[in-house]
Protein backbone atom coordinates (compact mmCIF):
# COMPACT_ATOMS: atom_id res chain seq x y z
CA UNK A 1 0.00 0.00 0.00
CA UNK A 2 3.32 2.52 0.89
CA UNK A 3 4.25 1.65 -2.86
CA UNK A 4 0.99 2.49 -4.29
CA UNK A 5 0.78 5.82 -2.14
CA UNK A 6 4.38 6.49 -3.24
CA UNK A 7 3.47 5.93 -6.82
CA UNK A 8 0.43 8.66 -6.82
CA UNK A 9 1.89 10.96 -4.97
CA UNK A 10 5.17 10.75 -7.95
CA UNK A 11 2.96 11.08 -10.91
CA UNK A 12 0.76 13.71 -9.19
CA UNK A 13 3.38 15.90 -8.26
CA UNK A 14 5.38 15.50 -11.63
CA UNK A 15 2.25 16.75 -13.48
CA UNK A 16 1.66 19.58 -10.61
CA UNK A 17 4.97 21.06 -11.20
CA UNK A 18 4.41 20.76 -15.00
CA UNK A 19 0.96 22.34 -15.21
CA UNK A 20 1.73 24.89 -12.83
CA UNK A 21 4.61 26.04 -14.42
CA UNK A 22 3.10 25.83 -18.00
CA UNK A 23 -0.40 27.33 -16.46
CA UNK A 24 2.31 31.02 -14.53
CA UNK A 25 3.97 31.11 -18.09
CA UNK A 26 1.27 31.54 -20.16
CA UNK A 27 -1.06 33.67 -17.52
CA UNK A 28 2.59 35.69 -17.44
CA UNK A 29 2.99 35.88 -21.07
CA UNK A 30 -0.62 37.34 -21.15
CA UNK A 31 0.14 39.94 -18.33
CA UNK A 32 3.01 41.29 -20.07
CA UNK A 33 1.43 41.83 -23.36
CA UNK A 34 -0.94 43.89 -21.76
CA UNK A 35 2.09 46.17 -19.44
CA UNK A 36 3.36 46.58 -22.94
CA UNK A 37 1.27 49.41 -23.44
CA UNK A 38 2.08 51.16 -19.83
CA UNK A 39 4.77 53.98 -20.34
CA UNK A 40 7.71 52.71 -18.24
CA UNK A 41 11.19 51.37 -18.94
CA UNK A 42 10.91 47.82 -20.62
CA UNK A 43 13.50 46.63 -17.79
CA UNK A 44 11.55 47.70 -15.14
CA UNK A 45 8.47 45.81 -16.74
CA UNK A 46 10.48 42.44 -17.17
CA UNK A 47 11.21 42.20 -13.02
CA UNK A 48 7.62 43.38 -12.44
CA UNK A 49 6.84 40.38 -13.89
CA UNK A 50 9.24 38.39 -12.70
CA UNK A 51 8.39 39.01 -9.09
CA UNK A 52 4.66 39.05 -10.16
CA UNK A 53 4.70 35.26 -11.12
CA UNK A 54 4.85 33.84 -7.44
CA UNK A 55 2.19 35.59 -6.68
CA UNK A 56 0.54 34.33 -10.08
CA UNK A 57 1.31 30.84 -9.14
CA UNK A 58 -0.41 30.98 -5.38
CA UNK A 59 -3.45 32.21 -7.43
CA UNK A 60 -3.61 29.43 -9.62
CA UNK A 61 -2.23 26.63 -7.48
CA UNK A 62 -5.42 25.06 -6.71
CA UNK A 63 -6.88 25.50 -11.03
CA UNK A 64 -3.26 23.81 -11.44
CA UNK A 65 -4.04 20.88 -8.78
CA UNK A 66 -7.08 20.28 -10.38
CA UNK A 67 -6.01 20.10 -14.02
CA UNK A 68 -3.37 17.74 -12.51
CA UNK A 69 -5.38 15.53 -10.75
CA UNK A 70 -7.65 15.43 -13.85
CA UNK A 71 -4.38 14.22 -16.22
CA UNK A 72 -3.08 11.57 -13.48
CA UNK A 73 -6.53 9.75 -12.99
CA UNK A 74 -7.18 10.39 -16.72
CA UNK A 75 -3.46 8.43 -17.10
CA UNK A 76 -4.18 5.54 -14.95
CA UNK A 77 -7.57 4.88 -16.54
CA UNK A 78 -6.70 4.97 -19.97
CA UNK A 79 -3.40 3.00 -19.52
CA UNK A 80 -5.60 0.37 -17.42
CA UNK A 81 -3.16 1.02 -14.09
CA UNK A 82 -6.57 1.41 -12.39
CA UNK A 83 -7.98 -2.43 -13.32
CA UNK A 84 -4.28 -3.13 -12.21
CA UNK A 85 -4.83 -2.00 -8.64
CA UNK A 86 -8.27 -3.09 -8.62
CA UNK A 87 -6.85 -6.72 -9.97
CA UNK A 88 -4.42 -6.13 -6.62
CA UNK A 89 -6.92 -6.23 -4.53
CA UNK A 90 -7.57 -2.54 -4.13
CA UNK A 91 -10.83 -1.06 -4.55
CA UNK A 92 -11.86 2.04 -6.90
CA UNK A 93 -13.13 3.78 -3.47
CA UNK A 94 -9.98 2.89 -2.00
CA UNK A 95 -8.01 4.47 -4.51
CA UNK A 96 -9.68 7.70 -4.75
CA UNK A 97 -9.77 7.71 -0.87
CA UNK A 98 -5.93 7.55 -1.04
CA UNK A 99 -6.00 10.44 -4.46
CA UNK A 100 -8.42 13.05 -1.88
CA UNK A 101 -5.99 12.70 0.98
CA UNK A 102 -3.06 13.18 -1.18
CA UNK A 103 -4.76 16.15 -2.89
CA UNK A 104 -5.76 17.30 0.11
CA UNK A 105 -2.44 18.02 1.60
CA UNK A 106 -1.12 19.37 -1.35
CA UNK A 107 -3.71 21.92 -1.32
CA UNK A 108 -3.41 22.80 2.03
CA UNK A 109 0.71 22.84 1.87
CA UNK A 110 0.17 24.81 -1.39
CA UNK A 111 -2.20 27.18 0.48
CA UNK A 112 -0.14 27.96 3.91
CA UNK A 113 2.63 28.14 1.77
CA UNK A 114 1.53 30.69 -0.43
CA UNK A 115 0.60 32.74 2.71
CA UNK A 116 4.29 33.39 3.54
CA UNK A 117 5.95 34.19 0.04
CA UNK A 118 2.86 35.25 -1.96
CA UNK A 119 2.01 38.81 -0.41
CA UNK A 120 5.50 39.69 -0.31
CA UNK A 121 6.67 39.23 -3.53
CA UNK A 122 3.20 40.57 -4.31
CA UNK A 123 4.19 44.26 -2.67
CA UNK A 124 7.62 43.89 -4.32
CA UNK A 125 5.91 44.04 -7.47
CA UNK A 126 4.02 46.57 -6.86
CA UNK A 127 6.58 48.49 -5.65
CA UNK A 128 8.68 48.41 -8.57
CA UNK A 129 5.95 49.16 -11.27
CA UNK A 130 5.14 52.37 -9.00
CA UNK A 131 8.28 53.32 -8.35
CA UNK A 132 9.04 53.08 -12.62
CA UNK A 133 5.81 54.33 -13.78
CA UNK A 134 5.39 57.32 -10.87
CA UNK A 135 2.09 55.54 -9.80
CA UNK A 136 0.99 55.62 -6.52
CA UNK A 137 1.89 52.49 -4.21
CA UNK A 138 -0.78 50.57 -3.25
CA UNK A 139 -0.79 50.04 0.43
CA UNK A 140 -2.29 47.67 3.08
CA UNK A 141 -1.38 50.06 5.62
CA UNK A 142 -4.62 51.37 7.70
CA UNK A 143 -3.12 54.54 9.58
CA UNK A 144 -0.26 57.23 7.75
CA UNK A 145 -0.74 56.86 4.33
CA UNK A 146 0.84 59.69 1.73
CA UNK A 147 -0.60 60.51 -1.76
CA UNK A 148 0.17 62.09 -4.47
CA UNK A 149 -2.11 64.03 -6.76
CA UNK A 150 -0.54 66.10 -9.04
CA UNK A 151 0.16 69.38 -7.06
CA UNK A 152 -1.56 67.93 -4.17
CA UNK A 153 -0.07 66.19 -1.41
CA UNK A 154 -2.60 63.98 0.87
CA UNK A 155 -1.59 62.99 4.27
CA UNK A 156 -4.77 60.01 5.85
CA UNK A 157 -3.95 59.66 9.18
CA UNK A 158 -6.38 56.13 9.52
CA UNK A 159 -7.73 54.59 6.06
CA UNK A 160 -10.63 53.04 7.52
CA UNK A 161 -12.47 51.02 4.68
CA UNK A 162 -10.44 52.53 0.94
CA UNK A 163 -13.80 55.20 0.98
CA UNK A 164 -13.81 56.57 4.56
CA UNK A 165 -10.80 58.26 6.67
CA UNK A 166 -9.85 60.22 10.10
CA UNK A 167 -7.37 63.09 10.61
CA UNK A 168 -6.64 64.13 6.52
CA UNK A 169 -4.23 66.71 5.83
CA UNK A 170 -3.74 68.36 2.42
CA UNK A 171 -0.79 69.94 1.30
CA UNK A 172 -0.99 71.96 -1.79
CA UNK A 173 1.84 73.75 -3.62
CA UNK A 174 2.06 76.68 -6.13
CA UNK A 175 3.76 76.98 -9.87
CA UNK A 176 7.26 76.83 -7.68
CA UNK A 177 6.52 73.78 -5.95
CA UNK A 178 6.21 76.13 -2.56
CA UNK A 179 3.57 74.94 -0.01
CA UNK A 180 0.88 77.65 -0.24
CA UNK A 181 -2.36 75.98 1.69
CA UNK A 182 -3.00 73.18 4.44
CA UNK A 183 -5.90 72.04 4.80
CA UNK A 184 -6.96 69.47 7.63
CA UNK A 185 -9.88 67.72 8.89
CA UNK A 186 -11.38 64.94 11.12
CA UNK A 187 -13.29 63.24 8.82
CA UNK A 188 -13.20 62.66 4.77
CA UNK A 189 -14.88 60.03 2.17
CA UNK A 190 -14.50 59.23 -1.24
CA UNK A 191 -17.69 60.52 -3.46
CA UNK A 192 -17.11 58.90 -7.43
CA UNK A 193 -14.03 60.58 -8.03
CA UNK A 194 -13.95 63.01 -5.67
CA UNK A 195 -12.05 63.08 -2.05
CA UNK A 196 -14.59 65.15 0.56
CA UNK A 197 -13.25 66.52 3.68
CA UNK A 198 -15.52 67.75 6.46
CA UNK A 199 -15.73 70.96 7.92
CA UNK A 200 -11.58 71.84 6.64
CA UNK A 201 -9.40 74.38 8.34
CA UNK A 202 -7.29 76.03 5.98
CA UNK A 203 -3.92 77.78 6.52
CA UNK A 204 -2.41 79.81 3.57
CA UNK A 205 1.40 80.06 3.75
CA UNK A 206 2.14 83.96 2.66
CA UNK A 207 5.78 84.89 3.17
CA UNK A 208 6.69 81.89 4.74
CA UNK A 209 3.91 83.07 7.30
CA UNK A 210 0.77 80.51 7.69
CA UNK A 211 -2.12 82.16 8.13
CA UNK A 212 -5.20 80.98 9.57
CA UNK A 213 -8.45 81.52 7.14
CA UNK A 214 -12.36 80.49 7.64
CA UNK A 215 -13.79 79.66 4.21
CA UNK A 216 -17.64 79.73 4.66
CA UNK A 217 -18.53 77.82 1.18
CA UNK A 218 -15.45 75.39 1.88
CA UNK A 219 -16.53 75.09 5.46
CA UNK A 220 -20.40 74.35 4.74
CA UNK A 221 -19.57 72.14 0.95
CA UNK A 222 -16.40 70.81 2.34
CA UNK A 223 -12.97 70.63 0.53
CA UNK A 224 -13.34 68.82 -2.87
CA UNK A 225 -10.29 67.30 -4.70
CA UNK A 226 -10.56 65.50 -8.03
CA UNK A 227 -8.62 61.88 -7.55
CA UNK A 228 -7.62 59.63 -10.96
CA UNK A 229 -8.54 55.92 -10.92
CA UNK A 230 -5.14 54.96 -9.85
CA UNK A 231 -5.07 57.00 -7.26
CA UNK A 232 -8.42 55.61 -5.58
CA UNK A 233 -7.20 52.23 -6.21
CA UNK A 234 -4.16 52.91 -4.19
CA UNK A 235 -6.40 53.53 -1.20
CA UNK A 236 -7.98 50.31 -1.15
CA UNK A 237 -6.36 47.23 -1.22
CA UNK A 238 -7.19 43.73 -3.09
CA UNK A 239 -8.00 41.45 -0.40
CA UNK A 240 -6.31 38.63 -2.86
CA UNK A 241 -2.80 39.56 -2.29
CA UNK A 242 -3.44 39.67 1.03
CA UNK A 243 -2.62 37.16 3.77
CA UNK A 244 -4.76 35.81 5.91
CA UNK A 245 -2.99 37.54 9.21
CA UNK A 246 -3.80 40.44 7.04
CA UNK A 247 -7.20 39.94 6.75
CA UNK A 248 -8.12 38.88 10.14
CA UNK A 249 -6.01 42.66 11.26
CA UNK A 250 -8.23 44.32 8.86
CA UNK A 251 -11.39 42.28 10.46
CA UNK A 252 -10.61 43.50 13.56
CA UNK A 253 -10.14 47.07 12.06
CA UNK A 254 -12.80 47.37 10.33
CA UNK A 255 -15.15 46.26 13.51
CA UNK A 256 -13.63 48.63 16.09
CA UNK A 257 -15.38 50.98 13.47
CA UNK A 258 -18.61 49.55 13.78
CA UNK A 259 -18.33 49.15 9.79
CA UNK A 260 -19.21 45.42 8.01
CA UNK A 261 -15.92 43.34 7.19
CA UNK A 262 -17.67 40.86 4.74
CA UNK A 263 -15.73 40.98 2.12
CA UNK A 264 -12.71 40.19 4.54
CA UNK A 265 -14.86 37.46 5.93
CA UNK A 266 -15.19 35.90 2.59
CA UNK A 267 -12.07 36.08 1.64
CA UNK A 268 -10.94 34.08 4.58
CA UNK A 269 -13.92 31.11 4.27
CA UNK A 270 -12.85 30.72 0.72
CA UNK A 271 -9.04 30.07 0.99
CA UNK A 272 -9.67 27.54 3.95
CA UNK A 273 -12.86 25.80 1.84
CA UNK A 274 -10.40 25.80 -1.10
CA UNK A 275 -9.06 21.99 -0.45
CA UNK A 276 -12.59 21.00 -0.13
CA UNK A 277 -13.97 22.40 -3.67
CA UNK A 278 -11.16 21.15 -5.33
CA UNK A 279 -12.29 17.35 -3.90
CA UNK A 280 -15.99 18.33 -4.67
CA UNK A 281 -15.05 19.08 -8.07
CA UNK A 282 -12.70 16.56 -9.07
CA UNK A 283 -15.34 13.95 -7.39
CA UNK A 284 -18.07 15.68 -10.63
CA UNK A 285 -15.49 14.44 -12.82
CA UNK A 286 -14.72 10.95 -12.00
CA UNK A 287 -17.53 9.36 -14.08
CA UNK A 288 -15.21 11.04 -17.11
CA UNK A 289 -12.27 10.02 -15.60
CA UNK A 290 -12.66 6.34 -15.07
CA UNK A 291 -13.05 5.50 -18.87
CA UNK A 292 -11.85 2.52 -19.26
CA UNK A 293 -13.37 2.67 -23.44
CA UNK A 294 -10.60 5.80 -23.82
CA UNK A 295 -13.24 7.64 -25.36
CA UNK A 296 -12.31 10.62 -23.79
CA UNK A 297 -9.25 12.53 -24.63
CA UNK A 298 -6.88 14.15 -21.77
CA UNK A 299 -7.86 17.54 -23.64
CA UNK A 300 -11.62 17.02 -23.45
CA UNK A 301 -10.78 15.93 -19.65
CA UNK A 302 -9.20 18.82 -18.71
CA UNK A 303 -11.54 21.44 -20.98
CA UNK A 304 -14.06 19.90 -18.57
CA UNK A 305 -12.01 20.41 -15.28
CA UNK A 306 -11.24 23.79 -16.46
CA UNK A 307 -14.89 24.84 -17.03
CA UNK A 308 -16.31 23.37 -14.21
CA UNK A 309 -13.91 25.71 -12.01
CA UNK A 310 -14.63 28.42 -13.81
CA UNK A 311 -18.47 28.24 -13.27
CA UNK A 312 -17.48 27.31 -9.55
CA UNK A 313 -15.90 30.83 -9.08
CA UNK A 314 -18.39 32.64 -11.34
CA UNK A 315 -21.29 31.57 -8.94
CA UNK A 316 -19.20 32.43 -5.63
CA UNK A 317 -18.35 35.76 -7.34
CA UNK A 318 -21.69 36.38 -8.15
CA UNK A 319 -22.75 35.16 -4.64
CA UNK A 320 -20.05 37.41 -3.14
CA UNK A 321 -21.72 40.12 -4.99
CA UNK A 322 -25.06 39.77 -3.46
CA UNK A 323 -24.23 39.33 0.01
CA UNK A 324 -21.88 42.15 0.15
CA UNK A 325 -24.88 44.30 -1.65
CA UNK A 326 -27.34 42.90 0.32
CA UNK A 327 -25.92 42.22 3.71
CA UNK A 328 -26.61 38.48 3.25
CA UNK A 329 -24.59 36.63 5.98
CA UNK A 330 -21.40 36.09 4.73
CA UNK A 331 -21.47 32.58 5.84
CA UNK A 332 -23.70 31.36 3.28
CA UNK A 333 -21.75 32.60 0.28
CA UNK A 334 -18.83 30.44 0.39
CA UNK A 335 -20.39 26.80 1.58
CA UNK A 336 -23.63 27.10 -0.36
CA UNK A 337 -21.16 26.88 -3.91
CA UNK A 338 -19.43 23.80 -2.01
CA UNK A 339 -22.65 22.25 -0.63
CA UNK A 340 -23.84 22.18 -4.50
CA UNK A 341 -20.74 20.67 -5.67
CA UNK A 342 -20.81 17.90 -3.35
CA UNK A 343 -24.23 17.07 -4.11
CA UNK A 344 -23.42 17.14 -7.87
CA UNK A 345 -20.38 14.97 -7.22
CA UNK A 346 -22.89 12.43 -5.58
CA UNK A 347 -25.64 12.68 -8.47
CA UNK A 348 -22.83 12.00 -11.10
CA UNK A 349 -21.43 8.90 -9.03
CA UNK A 350 -24.63 7.90 -8.68
CA UNK A 351 -25.26 7.88 -12.63
CA UNK A 352 -22.01 6.63 -13.41
CA UNK A 353 -22.81 3.23 -10.96
CA UNK A 354 -26.50 2.36 -12.13
CA UNK A 355 -24.80 3.04 -16.05
CA UNK A 356 -22.43 -0.08 -15.56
Amino acid sequence: MLITNKYIVKELLKNLILVLFVVVVIFSLFHFLEEMDNNYPFSSKIEYILFSMPYFANLLSMLSILIASIITIGKFSSSKELIILMGGGISLVRFFKIFFIIIFFFSTFLIVSGEFYAPYFYDKAQEIKSLASGQNIPTKNTSNIWLKSQNTYINFGENINGKNFRSVKIYKTNKDNQLSEIYFGDKAYLSNNQLVIQQPSILKISNNIPILVKNKSVQHEGLKINLETSEIKSLGTDVRSMSIYEIYTNIKYLQSFQMKSDEFILEILSRILQPFVLIGLIIITIPLLVDYSRTSSAGKMVSVGISLALIFNLTSKLLQVFTINFGINPYISPLLPLLIIFLLGLVSIKIYSFSK
